[in-house]
């Protein structure tokens, strides 16, 4: 394993740890701060709790940057391309311009503002801090991101499109430059136009899990509690929207036996599996309840699966409080196990990073 991958391994073991508590992977978990950490409601969990939501800000936050700077560097050769179109040898012609790099100025601005105003929050910590305002600012711009939704498959076609004509273009777009966090000593990574027109369209469902968190974590009298769940509230209602009007799965599909099996319903869900949660995809058909798995494979193309379990909707039965077994058990380490193993880690990827 070259270096660079052992840095990157050893980032996303960190990155995994915090999911933990703020992770983006477990923001939707079913448990709360309490049972997640094995406790009972005592005099402090309060306190408690509103330190974990600290730490899922400052996750937040973090993934805001990362984001922030792929929108950068996808606006980056927009300039540039904007200029040789009035010339005698454009790269592009000003509407494939509009059309690949629409929204995206506008998406940039929305949340620099809202990384620039929730940072200090932050840093300035107390119990009294509030930023469900800074999320309902938010969920107000997602309008923006419905006119991205509605030009996102334009866009990608134009692109490739494009890339196929143009070979000036095609190297440009295959080797986008994204700056790393502000700590990581001006490292870049190379990421294709394809992958970084998708990332919008990830962040909408990402900003909607990271609500269900923030809520968990607020005490329900807490002043940014009613603001979080009119956050949450817009967000859901805009996603929902999204969905019923461009999603291509809602299509009658014809079974084996020539019935007509319709999408009712799907949406996003934490799993317990193993004993650790998973972001899962469950669908809702007429006659069959599916869970699945996004593959990351798809960035940009038509979005493909991988199956995790399914049963017919005349298998399945419900049970009472009374009748079905307590909440599974997910272990989770003791947070000075987990203190103790981020420590190691960064000290390996100071040795790797002396070493380079």
């Amino acid at each position: 394993m070259e270096e660079d991958e052992v840095i990157g391994f050893l980032d996303k073991v960190l990155e995994d740890e915090d999911g933990c508590d703020s992770g983006e992977l477990d923001l939707e978990s079913p448990l709360s701060a309490e049972e997640t950490l094995g406790l009972r409601p005592f005099k402090g969990d309060t306190e408690k709790g509103l330190e974990m939501k600290k730490l899922v800000l400052s996750g937040f936050l973090a993934s805001e940057e990362i984001y922030i700077n792929q929108l950068e560097a996808l606006l980056l050769p927009m300039r540039p391309l904007k200029a040789t179109a009035t010339t005698s040898q454009p790269v592009l012609t000003n509407q494939q311009i509009e059309t690949i790099f629409y929204k995206i100025q506008d998406i940039f601005e929305i949340h620099k503002e809202f990384y620039d105003a929730l940072y200090p929050n932050i840093q300035q910590w107390d119990d009294k801090v509030t930023v469900g305002h800074l999320f309902q600012k938010l969920a107000s711009q997602l309008g923006v991101y419905k006119a991205f939704v509605d030009n996102y498959k334009v866009a990608v076609e134009t692109a490739e499109k494009c890339s196929q004509a143009n070979s000036q273009f095609q190297k440009i777009s295959e080797n986008l430059k994204v700056k790393g966090p502000k700590d990581s000593k001006d490292c870049t990574t190379s990421v294709t136009m394809e992958a970084l027109l998708y990332k919008p369209i990830d962040r909408v469902t990402r900003s909607t899990l990271v609500l269900h968190d923030l809520l968990k974590h607020t005490p329900k009298d807490h002043p940014d509690f009613p603001l979080l769940q009119d956050a949450l509230r817009i967000s859901q209602n805009f996603l929902s929207s999204i969905n019923e009007e461009i999603d291509p799965r809602r299509t009658a599909v014809t079974t084996p036996k020539g019935e007509a099996r319709q999408l009712v319903k799907d949406g996003f869900l934490v799993e317990v599996s193993e004993g650790s949660r998973k972001l899962r995809h469950v669908f809702l058909f007429t006659d069959l309840l599916l869970c699945a798995k996004m593959k990351k494979t798809a960035v940009g193309k038509h979005q493909q699966y991988d199956c995790k379990w399914y049963i017919p909707l005349a298998d399945l039965t419900f049970q009472t409080l009374d009748d079905s077994d307590s909440c599974p058990h997910v272990q989770t380490l003791p947070e000075h196990e987990i203190e103790e193993m981020k420590t190691k880690i960064s000290a390996i990827k100071s040795e790797i990073q002396k070493e380079k």
